[in-house]
């Protein structure tokens, strides 16, 4: 069976533009695209997407895809600030309406609570993530546009520059494609509240591969707590020992922080000397447990 995946769906899409607008077509105009492919391919005008809107929703949602007489709408959140963020959420609600719309024939509206509860929405959501990242960041051109840049806050700001997208979205495709072993980190009010490790550094077996943890501060000798607490003016440091992991373990840390928002997103890269090691394996250690001894 010739499954469609988020991939295929968005790749096929990209490739499609591609033709139209050539390989350099970036940051892709997802509203735009969404309304011409939607019209040249639905079979009837209720089942077309009529209008991309911005309404007043509550905080925990980003974006809703809706079901009214006259066809589909996509609506998302006034209150999103960053442009990057508004189109990723549009071109999360387009992978909703491509992917799920014969699923949820009445629309589609997940609360951060109902990812969190609900499986099949988790799924769901997952879906219409990966169909906005390989849309709005191809692999391919993900791949050799990250190649013009060392480690540094440059890599990411001008990735995010080209496609449009929101430093969270652009970070955690690097951690995706990246054959070096890295972590993206989010946190949120000091506290760590999810973290997402490169194929490379999994394989490591450094960091626990646990789906959830009970929240621990940030380190406080850390680019990131200094740049909340300390009002530190640099967010990138280079050779690091012991700040993210055990004693020995060297790493480079870029972090971007909202204070008005009280959250930061962290990049930490590990040098390339880390290795899986019996001792490892046998270990109850990882690197999580140092969070606990910095508090």
């Amino acid at each position: 069976m010739n499954e469609e995946t988020p991939q295929k769906v968005a790749i096929r899409l990209s490739q499609i533009l591609n033709i139209t607008k050539g390989y350099d077509h970036f940051p892709v105009d997802v509203a735009e695209l969404a309304l011409s492919y939607s019209k040249s391919t639905c079979l009837s005008n209720e089942d077309c997407l009529i209008a991309i809107q911005g309404a007043d929703l509550s905080n925990d949602v980003d974006g809703i895809l809706e079901k009214t007489h006259e066809g589909w709408v996509i609506i998302y959140n006034n209150s999103i600030k960053y442009i990057g963020r508004v189109n990723f959420t549009i071109a999360h609600e387009f992978g909703h309406y491509l992917l799920h719309r014969n699923t949820y024939p009445n629309g589609l509206k997940c609360t951060k609570v109902d990812i969190y509860n609900d499986s099949i929405k988790k799924t769901v959501e997952t879906d219409a993530n990966i169909f906005a990242s390989y849309l709005l960041m191809p692999l391919d051109d993900f791949r050799k546009q990250s190649k013009l840049y060392s480690f540094s806050p440059a890599l990411f700001e001008n990735l995010a520059k080209r496609y449009n997208t929101s430093l969270t979205a652009t970070i955690l495709k690097w951690i995706d494609m990246t054959d070096k072993k890295a972590m993206a980190i989010f946190s949120d009010n000091g506290f760590i509240e999810w973290k997402k490790q490169s194929n490379a550094l999994y394989k490591t077996r450094l960091i626990s591969a646990k789906k959830s943890f009970t929240p621990e501060e940030i380190p406080t000798n850390s680019v990131t707590h200094k740049l909340f607490y300390a009002k530190n003016d640099s967010n990138y440091e280079k050779n690091q020992n012991g700040v993210w992991c055990k004693e020995g373990i060297t790493t480079q840390e870029i972090a971007f922080v909202s204070p008005e928002l009280e959250f930061a997103i962290t990049v930490v890269l590990f040098n390339d000397d880390v290795t899986y090691s019996e001792e490892d394996e046998n270990s109850e250690y990882d690197c999580y447990d140092k969070f606990s001894e910095l508090r």
